[in-house]
Parts: C-alpha cells; structure tokens; sequence
C-alpha cells in the first residue's frame, strides 16, 4: 500500500513539474505574403541571373525570409528547452485567394505578361530523393494547404512547368498572390534561359 501511494506521489510530482515548466504563452507568427522568396534552382541547386539549363532540372524554388525564419528557428528553440505545452499558430496573416505566374516573353501560346495555363503548373516540397516520389500540387491543392495550415514550420517549395517551354530568350517568371483582402504581392525570378 505504501508503495502506490508513493508510485502515484511520484507520477504526480512529474505531472506538477512538467506542467510547471511549460510556457505559458509565446507569440503567434504571422507570415505575411512579402515574407516569401523566389530562387532560381537547378536540380534544387540555386542558380544566378542569366545561366542556361534543361527545363527538366529547372524548378523555381519559393522560400521564407531570413528574418522569419529566424523567429520559426527561435521559437523552435524555446519550445524545445521548456518542454513547450502549446502550439501557436505559425502561419499566413492573410490568406491567398489567388496565386498566378506569368512570364516576360510569350510562351505557351500566352502572351508575356498574362497569367500562365495552371494546368502545366505543380508545385511540391523536396520530401523526397527521387522526385517521382514527391507529391506534385496544383495550385489550388496548394492554397488551400498552406491558407489551412497553422504550423508552417518549414517552407521550402518548388515549382515546375510540365509542358516544355519552347522559346530562346531568357525568361523572367512573375508570381502574383492575390490575398483575401484584396491587396497583391509581385515578386519575381532573375532571367534563365532553356535548352
């Protein structure tokens, strides 16, 4: 009898002591869409402005700044040395109702400026060695998972074109998110040419 009563002091004191070392509170992070970079990537190696490659290695690569990475690796932090009881929210401040690429020069039969066909678009994390492994998104698979997600720990995406890009120019892309509120972000790649 003696010996449960000190086996469930025991658990109780662990319970008392966990609960005393969470944090209570630690603020949101809030992912704003000017937040989001865009990278030319080879093979998923970054590449500079006006380099030539295959279409098949090419991917743009969108990325978070180095200033809320840097709050995520933070809060990581913290959570990981108070045993940390609650997950905030780690995501957009505002949603994107419409996300659109368009390029510099006419491809695909678009004219430059207008927004691409989104069926010759996917988008996917690098989970993966072998790409065929990857799960490849639509755009709209992607809005919603990221406009849902509350614990966007890790944002590193890549997107690729499935129809062959005819053209011998070098190529800017532009990706335009809409957001719900009605404001717009435009940021763009640096020129890359096909082979």
């Amino acid at each position: 009898m003696k010996n449960n009563k000190s086996r469930t002091l025991l658990v109780f004191l662990l319970l008392l002591n966990m609960v005393s070392c969470c944090k209570e509170s630690y603020e949101n992070i809030n992912i704003n869409a000017n937040n989001i970079q865009v990278k030319n990537t080879y093979h998923f190696r970054n590449i500079g402005d006006a380099i030539t490659v295959n279409q098949q290695g090419y991917r743009i690569k969108c990325f978070l700044s180095d200033n809320i990475v840097q709050e995520i690796f933070a809060f990581n932090e913290v959570k990981a040395s108070l045993n940390y009881c609650e997950d905030n929210f780690i995501g957009l401040k505002k949603d994107i109702a419409n996300f659109y690429i368009s390029c510099d020069q006419d491809i695909w039969n678009t004219l430059a400026g207008t927004p691409l066909d989104n069926n010759n678009i996917r988008i996917y994390e690098n989970k993966f060695s072998d790409d065929s492994q990857n799960k490849k998104l639509t755009i709209q698979e992607w809005l919603d998972f990221i406009n849902n997600e509350d614990q966007l720990i890790t944002f590193e995406w890549f997107i690729e074109f499935n129809g062959p890009i005819i053209s011998t120019e070098y190529l800017k892309f532009l990706l335009l998110f809409e957001l719900v509120d009605g404001t717009e972000y435009l940021t763009g790649t640096e020129s890359v040419k096909f082979e």
